[in-house]
This record gives C-alpha cells, structure tokens and sequence, in this order.
C-alpha cells in the first residue's frame, strides 16, 4: 500500500467521525503517526498529496553514476573522496557512496599493510 492510498484511507474514517485515531491504527495497520498527521493536516486544512518535487533531489545523471560504478570496479582502491572530486559536479562523497548503495555495489575496505617488525626494520 503506497502512501497516498494510507492517507487516503485514513481521511475517510477520520471524516466519517465513527473510528478514533488509535482504532484506526489498530484496524487498518497504519501508523498512527500517520494517522494523526493526517488528522493535523485535515484540521489545518492543508492538503494531503505531496507536492511535485518533494523528495530527496537526484543530483547526479545515470551516466555519471555508470562511470563511477565503472570505475570503482576497475580501480577499487580510490576512495570515496577521490571519486566524487572526478564526477566533475560539484558532489559529497555520501552521494557517491549512496548512488553504489543503490546499484547493490560493496566497496571493499583498502588492503591493511602489515607494519613492519622491529627485527626487519633493523636489518634493513
């Protein structure tokens, strides 16, 4: 059930007047956040439907998040960092990091070195 059908269902029982808040969350397995959010919403008289364009922006293009898949894969050892300053935008390394989350790609953690022990050090 999307979010609009949930608010949906909810004005309707809250405009019929006959379930309080709590039953129809019990009842109908919404939230009651959502419940009484709606329930706000209807009393301040603001509509219910999101507008156009809220959300989380897509700041980068596909074809962007393509070649840095591309890349990660070829040279996993850059780091985030390095890999949002090459996207040629102007881009946070957690936007890089979430558009490999989206596409279900890991990065590996980079290979630890061994520190080099007092013997090796010595003789060298």
């Amino acid at each position: 059930m999307t979010q609009y059908e949930k608010r949906e269902i909810v004005k309707t029982l809250l405009q019929s007047g006959k379930l309080l808040p709590k039953k129809i969350s019990v009842n109908c397995g919404i939230s009651l956040a959502i419940v009484y959010n709606v329930k706000r919403r209807l009393d301040e008289g603001v509509l219910l439907s999101h507008q156009k364009g809220a959300g989380r922006p897509n700041n980068l293009r596909s074809s962007i998040k393509l070649s840095i898949l591309h890349r990660v894969r070829c040279k996993p050892y850059l780091s985030l960092r390095t890999l949002a300053s090459r996207t040629g935008k102007r881009t946070s390394y957690q936007t890089v990091r979430r558009a490999l989350k989206n596409k279900s790609y890991n990065k590996p953690y980079p290979v630890q070195i061994p520190m080099l022990s007092e013997k090796i050090a010595c003789t060298a």
